[in-house]
């Protein structure tokens, strides 16, 4: 029996495994998509041919697949759900509050433990000190598996509330949106008065903020950690937030129609500077 199976294997999943890999935890990997599987085989993990056997290699789960649908796609079988009991499923994957409490409910009726996370980092910084990793859940269980989770980054515990780490998740997100948007409105100003971006730019010490400016000011959008369809589905959850929340859903409404957009524009893999050329054509 391995510490702990990893089960989806994108850009984040395989960074989460390799960070384990890196620490030598005796980890099991599986994904849908075999070919994912390989790289991580070849440096230490085990391989599990199926999502049941992932489960049954592990006393811990941890789920990184695109959703909390695709999480509930992959736990529905009968020979999935015999596998819980007595796990502890640990989601990082993105979701919403109201999804924390229903997969909470689901997997401990079925006998397991359950913890919700949320990544505050991109792939590239998992296992440093720039990752935090936000955790709700059983205290108990969570000092069981801490150990493991502290291989990903900068481990935050945030208590029983169940919801916690997704709504600060959201929170973040809206901060980060609100930002970008200003920044990029703030550019598209200062070109219309024939003020240089660079110059722009400049009025920032450090930070996202100027990153972003220095991006648009090299009208270079290939580059990009989260692509303009990647930040479209994650308004989307802050929607679903602030509605099921009875939080204001006014502003990320707004994000969500400068987003869609710049999709419908073909902007959909860019960085998120691009938005920019939205701004550009609504004159």
């Amino acid at each position: 029996m391995s510490e702990v199976s990893v089960v989806g294997l994108g850009a984040m999943g395989s960074a989460l495994a390799r960070a384990l890999l890196k620490q030598n935890r005796d980890i099991t990997v599986w994904n849908r998509s075999p070919e994912k599987k390989q790289p991580l085989v070849e440096a230490g993990a085990r391989e599990a041919l199926t999502a049941a056997e992932a489960l049954e290699a592990s006393p811990v789960i941890l789920f990184c697949v695109a959703d909390y649908d695709a999480t509930k796609e992959i736990l529905r079988g009968d020979d999935i759900a015999r596998q819980i009991s007595g796990r502890t499923l640990v989601q990082l994957s993105t979701g919403t509050s109201n999804e924390a409490r229903e997969s909470e409910a689901w997997v401990t009726q079925l006998g397991g433990e359950y913890h919700d996370c949320a990544i505050i980092a991109y792939p590239d910084h998992i296992g440093t000190e720039f990752a935090k990793i936000l955790v709700a859940g059983l205290e108990d269980s969570f000092e069981q598996c801490k150990q493991l989770l502290d291989c990903l980054g900068e481990v935050s515990y945030l208590g029983t509330a169940i919801g916690s780490a997704a709504v600060l998740d959201m929170a973040l997100l809206s901060y980060y949106l609100s930002l970008y948007i200003g920044v990029i409105q703030g550019a598209h100003m200062c070109e219309s008065e024939g003020v240089g971006i660079d110059v722009f730019a400049s009025m920032f010490e450090r930070g996202a903020a100027r990153t972003l400016a220095r991006i648009i000011h090299k009208n270079d959008y290939t580059q990009t950690d989260a692509s303009i369809r990647v930040w479209e589905a994650s308004v989307r959850r802050i929607q679903a937030q602030a509605h099921n929340s009875g939080s204001s859903p006014e502003l990320p409404d707004f994000i969500a129609g400068v987003l869609k957009r710049a999709v419908e524009a073909g902007h959909g893999d860019r960085d998120i500077a691009a938005l920019i050329e939205v701004l550009r054509d609504a004159h």
